[in-house]
């Protein structure tokens, strides 16, 4: 019965998700699948991977880059299912998941392709095969190699899933007083090694640039969240706050029956402390922790359930709260509340996606033709964001001579160091081959683009234009407007003729 649900909401939502058409995310994501790499400045590479695997078959559509989201949500499910069954039955389980699949995190997160359900689905497995080798009898050593190999791979989506393993190894020396295979053990260590072995590489080739975002100051930088209603983190804590105390409850009254908690329980609590405290950590620097808060859900849902369904008055609110979470999904999903104040806090990207790229990158080809500097050489493009840079250059059939395998539109230059490796090609693929000097210790490089000219597409006012666009040409005017759709809301905007381009100083 949960497999048929699953096949029947995972295939609903493909349809769905099909529909709609590519935000930001998805497209950059989609860039750097064209030029894979190890790791990205955001991340690991698991999920551009996914979208150059499933966009081969089905192509760059709205339903090729999203595939796996929705279908890795159904996976997730499934074991949320068999956790569930472990600890409290299969009346739990099928209740479980439908409540799952009922929440409006997952069905907004579920129909686009920007790494949330991925993240969440590889830490809800992870742990579910974290607790099978802990809770386990038999502690063989095939469990624990499986477990090793999945975390390995999870780290391909989220570098911190490795710590698991840490834990679990923690647990049975600590706690059980002995490891229960050390060759089990070492096995999976040594998946966990490979998988790193290419992240950690291309940090290395890279300068560190994908593990700086957590460093000690980081950790120091943290403050508690406003709770603002226009915040994320107001609605983020109001959709997990009644869950996390439903199995704080739960676990109370189980202890006041059995006069203690479980191993069973007590093992999974144990394990859900380290996305607990991703969770907060986001949380204290403005983010909403989106991914880890669904992991919270989908393996708090067991206990929770079971709570509600010990008691009459308890199974119809819980009944009412899955109508509840039914509708508005629904009203999320079909963007009703898109024109609302208050959900306009909501910063999970929407199915709707953008339109209205088309008409852009017509005017801007338009403009290109006519607008040649001294040499007769044609502007190059530059977008605001990266996101924006992805979403014009999938509709610019630009190629430049300079630089044959360069994307059709740029980013900004930065003097900062992270902003330079955001969009593909890293900025120091964006010069020209280096000048080896003996007097300096850097080598010296230069731009194929000096003294051309350029079209920057943004938002912004000019009077608003950062100073990464004013300090690198001469004279920047406007040269039209234009305006798309993103998300079911209009965007104004600017595109501007800037002319002479010179590198910013370092």
């Amino acid at each position: 019965m949960i497999l048929f649900f699953l096949i029947a909401v995972t295939a609903l939502r493909l349809l769905i998700a099909s529909f709609g058409h590519l935000n930001e995310t998805e497209a950059y994501l989609l860039l750097c699948g064209h030029h894979l790499d190890w790791s990205f400045i955001e991340g690991p590479a698991g999920v551009p991977a996914l979208m150059r695997l499933s966009t081969a078959f089905l192509g760059s559509t709205s339903l090729g880059v999203r595939l796996f989201s929705p279908v890795m949500l159904g996976v997730a499910s499934l074991v949320i299912a068999s956790l569930a069954r472990a600890l409290h039955g299969e009346k739990v389980a099928r209740w479980s998941v439908l409540a799952f699949n009922l929440l409006p995190l997952t069905n907004a997160a579920a129909l686009v392709m920007e790494g949330t359900i991925m993240v969440a689905s590889c830490w809800i497995i992870a742990v579910a095969a974290a607790w099978r080798v802990m809770v386990s009898n038999k502690k063989s050593f095939s469990s624990w190699v499986f477990f090793g190999a999945f975390v390995a791979i999870g780290t391909q989506f989220s570098y911190p899933i490795g710590l698991l393993l840490l834990v679990v190894i923690f647990w049975e020396l600590f706690i059980d007083g002995k490891l229960s295979s050390y060759a089990g053990a070492g096995g999976a260590f040594l998946f966990l090694m490979l998988g790193w072995m290419g992240p950690f590489s291309w940090n290395l080739h890279h300068d560190w640039l994908s593990c700086s975002r957590i460093t000690w100051c980081s950790f120091c930088s943290w403050h508690f969240p406003v709770l603002e209603i226009a915040s994320p983190f107001f609605w983020s804590t109001l959709l997990l706050l009644p869950l996390l105390l439903g199995g704080v409850i739960e676990l109370l009254m189980q202890c006041r029956v059995q006069k203690k908690i479980s191993e069973k329980e007590k093992t999974l609590l144990a394990l859900l402390l380290v996305p607990f405290f991703f969770y907060i950590y986001e949380l204290g620097h403005g983010q909403a922790g989106y991914s880890w808060m669904l992991v919270l859900l989908g393996l708090l849902l067991p206990g929770v359930v079971a709570l509600f369904q010990k008691k009459r008055g308890l199974k119809k609110s819980g009944i009412a709260l899955l109508v509840l979470s039914l509708l508005f999904s629904f009203f999320l999903v079909s963007g009703i509340f898109s024109s609302v104040n208050y959900f306009s806090c909501w910063d999970m990207p929407n199915v709707r996606g953008v339109t209205g790229l088309q008409p852009i990158a017509v005017e801007i080809l338009r403009w290109r033709a006519t607008q040649q500097d001294g040499a007769g050489k044609r502007p190059f493009v530059i977008a605001q964001s990266p996101g924006l840079a992805a979403l014009l250059g999938s509709v610019l059939p630009i190629t430049y001579p300079e630089l044959p395998e360069a994307p059709s539109v740029f980013v900004p230059e930065s003097p900062g160091l992270e902003s330079q490796f955001q969009l593909w090609p890293h900025y120091a693929e964006a010069t020209t081959t280096a000048i080896v000097d003996p007097l300096y210790t850097e080598e010296k490089v230069t731009s194929s683009f000096l003294s051309r000219d350029a079209f920057y597409v943004t938002s912004e006012t000019l009077e608003e234009v950062p100073q990464t666009i004013h300090g690198a040409f001469a004279t920047i005017e406007a040269l039209g407007e234009a305006v798309l759709t993103d998300q079911g809301k209009t965007r104004k905007l600017f595109i501007y003729h800037c002319k002479n381009y010179q590198m910013l100083s370092l």
